[in-house]
């Protein structure tokens, strides 16, 4: 479980709305009652309302495992989450940009009520309908003509 230590006080005590003001109270101290364990002797608010900092705390390593894992690297590495979970873009063929702006300029650039021919289109081409709505989105403004 890792050590947590109480910052300083964050309860507004202004009275207006749309303002912040703080007392200045800049640690908490609990004071000798034990009653009020989880108030702040110094400005007598409740600890909820002081700055939570967790510590980090080094785990404590035996001789056998410090000694283990010096005596060979490790491999690879830690990856990071952006890495590990890249989205991956889809490309479309010149044939489907055609028939998809061609689907797109007749429905209106919008889908509507029309979701079966939708649907029916997307397996005709061989697209997702979710790649489809997402190429519309992005390809309005771009290929719409204007009345």
């Amino acid at each position: 479980m890792a050590a947590v230590e109480y910052r300083e006080c964050l309860k507004n005590q202004c009275v207006a709305p749309g303002f912040h003001t703080v007392d200045g109270c800049q640690f908490f101290f609990s004071g000798n009652d034990p009653s009020a364990v989880f108030n702040c002797a110094a400005c007598s608010c409740h600890r909820s309302f002081h700055r939570k900092n967790f510590l980090k705390r080094e785990p404590e390593r035996s001789p056998s495992t410090a000694e283990s894992s010096t005596s060979r690297p490790r491999a690879g590495g830690i990856r990071r989450k952006k890495e590990l979970f890249r989205r991956r873009r889809r490309r479309f063929t010149a044939e489907q940009k055609e028939k998809m702006l061609a689907c797109a300029s007749l429905l209106g650039w919008r889908v509507g009520w029309l979701r079966a021919e939708v649907e029916s289109f997307c397996e005709e081409v061989g697209i997702e309908e979710k790649a489809f709505f997402n190429w519309m989105r992005n390809n309005k403004r771009k290929y719409e003509t204007k009345p």
